[in-house]
């Protein structure tokens, strides 16, 4: 076995050779570190000392040509380090002057170690192979503090108050937030309570009905182009003053509708109509007037469009205006919103006309499918709507018109084709139906009880039904093989029946009973000639 090579004192320029001279570790003597040869090398509590200086290296690691390990042995609270080095050769190396260094001690006893003073050296302290001294070590809390681990780019002991500072905050927003909504609520329940308006609570209705409040348009909405304004006129025959008209129409700036009143060809000046329910911007309208049956006033009825509360979804309403013959102004007399109109598409016209009794009311729109409805009403009683469909073949958001034609009962509506995108006119008899439809049109409800019969002297088949709106009796009659079927005006000499209908049929006369005024009547048909009611009694 070769002689082990040991530094000499005051060089550190000979170092062992791993491969030859391994260490066993951390499996220590208790007399101290061994090669694997069992040659041990110093003892506790000595270390290797040259010019003054410690040769002391931590853990094993790659030192440039060198491996620098642990060599160490107990020494009370701590381990003291020592090193060796391998250079890939066996041999030696060589100092400045190129001359080998041998050991001092080649007799195989050791390497000459001075004790070392019993300094305990920490935990994993790296001191460079021929370096200066170690650093004195600091106090346990300073040490401590000078390894604190930042979190985020702080101290630790910040980063905790900062957290801490930022929850406190939160809690605070929180906590702000919830007394805040419980304030308001309870402003709200008392500013209800003072105000006293006497609005019903939102309900589960399938229309929903504005009310009073309404929401106030933007700064984008206080103006209207002048080409999406629309205009409405209506005419009437009055006692006193002759021909009339009136003009509707929507204020650009304020969306309040402004009337001006035509008496004689002698116009009045402008009249602003600040309503309670509040028009659409761009509202469509439509207008009707009508003779009081009590005076010489007129009544007009102007139709609008309106956004419902909550929902925001598009309604009609009506405003009812009484009118002195002559004067500048009207009164209004009422302003409500119309349920009925439901499906109302936002894009939708709006027509009406005023039947030749004076007194009944139609009313168009359009739903968003497309499809054109009618509601029907009375001036008496503009609270009481019904609705029916009457076309499903307009196209959605193009205009409505409506007119009265000569025939009694017989109108007009003008719409705008969906297949074609030309105009369409249908004519129809508002009792009967539409057009080349033998089902009746606004006096028809599928859930009308009706009745059939046959007279044989005249070859006749009748049906009757009871109108659902008047609760008058209706009666189409056909002819031999013809297929066209003629509809009579609902009789008002017929009464009212109040439940269903039977009938009787002869040669050549007909008998329908029902009952009116909580009475068995009975009306007869003889040849052409309708006679009764009468009671069916004794």
């Amino acid at each position: 076995m070769d002689t082990p090579q040991v530094p000499a004192r005051g060089h550190m320029c000979e170092y062992y050779s791993r491969e030859k001279y391994s260490v066993d570790y951390p499996g220590f003597n208790p007399d101290g570190p061994s090669t694997t040869d069992g040659n041990q090398w110093g003892n506790t509590g000595q270390q290797w000392e040259a010019s003054e200086h410690q040769w002391v290296a931590g853990q094993a690691y790659p030192g440039g040509d060198t491996q620098v390990v642990d060599f160490a042995a107990p020494n009370g609270q701590t381990w003291e380090n020592y090193a060796i080095g391998d250079v890939g050769q066996e041999g030696h190396v060589s100092d400045s002057s190129g001359q080998p260094l041998t050991s001092p001690n080649s007799n195989n006893e050791g390497p000459p170690l001075t004790p070392a003073p019993q300094t305990p050296y920490p935990y994993n302290q790296m001191t460079a192979v021929g370096g200066p001294s170690p650093l004195p070590l600091l106090p346990p809390e300073e040490e401590k503090q000078a390894h604190l681990v930042p979190y985020c780019g702080l101290i630790r002991r910040d980063f905790w108050i900062l957290v801490a500072i930022v929850t406190l905050l939160l809690m605070g927003a929180i906590i702000g937030g919830i007394l805040g909504a419980v304030t308001i609520k309870k402003n709200e329940a008392a500013a209800a309570a003072v105000t006293g308006t006497g609005h019903d609570p939102p309900t589960n209705t399938p229309t929903p009905v504005p009310t009073a409040t309404f929401r106030e348009p933007t700064g984008t909405e206080s103006s209207l182009p002048r080409e999406d304004r629309s205009i409405a006129a209506s005419t009437v025959e009055n006692k006193s003053t002759g021909s009339n008209y009136q003009v509707v129409y929507q204020d650009l700036t304020t969306l309040d509708l402004r009337y001006r009143l035509v008496w004689n060809d002698r116009p009045a000046g402008e009249q602003n109509l600040t309503l309670r329910i509040r028009p659409d911007r761009g509202t469509p309208l439509a207008v009707v007037a009508a003779n009081s049956t009590v005076s010489d006033n007129i009544f007009l009825f102007i139709f609008y469009t309106t956004c419902a509360d909550l929902s925001n979804a598009p309604l009609l309403a009506v405003a009812c205006l009484d009118c002195i013959p002559g004067a500048p102004n009207c009164t209004e007399v009422s302003n409500i919103p119309i349920p009925e109109s439901h499906d109302l598409a936002h894009t939708s016209s709006i027509a009406a006309v005023l039947m030749e009794d004076g007194q009944s009311l139609r009313v168009y729109y359009q739903a968003k499918s497309g499809s054109i409805w009618v509601l029907h009403g009375n001036v008496a009683d503009v609270h009481k709507w019904t609705t029916s469909r009457l076309s499903e073949f307009a196209m959605v958001g193009t205009s409505i018109a409506a007119s009265i034609q000569r025939s009694p009962g017989r109108l007009q509506v003008i719409f705008v084709c969906a297949e074609m995108g030309l105009l369409r006119s249908l004519e129809y008899d508002d009792v009967s139906g539409a057009d080349g439809d033998q089902t009746p049109g606004s006096a028809w409800s599928t859930d009308a009880e009706f009745i059939a019969s046959y007279t044989r002297a005249t070859d006749t088949n009748h049906i009757h039904y009871v109108s659902p709106t008047q609760r008058r009796l209706v009666r189409y009659s056909r002819k031999g093989n013809s297929s066209e079927w003629t509809a009579e005006a609902e009789l008002s000499q017929w009464g009212a029946p109040q439940s269903g209908l039977a009938t009787a049929a002869w040669d050549d006369q007909l008998w329908l009973i029902y009952e009116d005024e909580e009475k068995i009547v009975e009306s007869t048909l003889s040849g052409n000639d309708w006679e009764g009611p009468r009671e069916l009694a004794p």
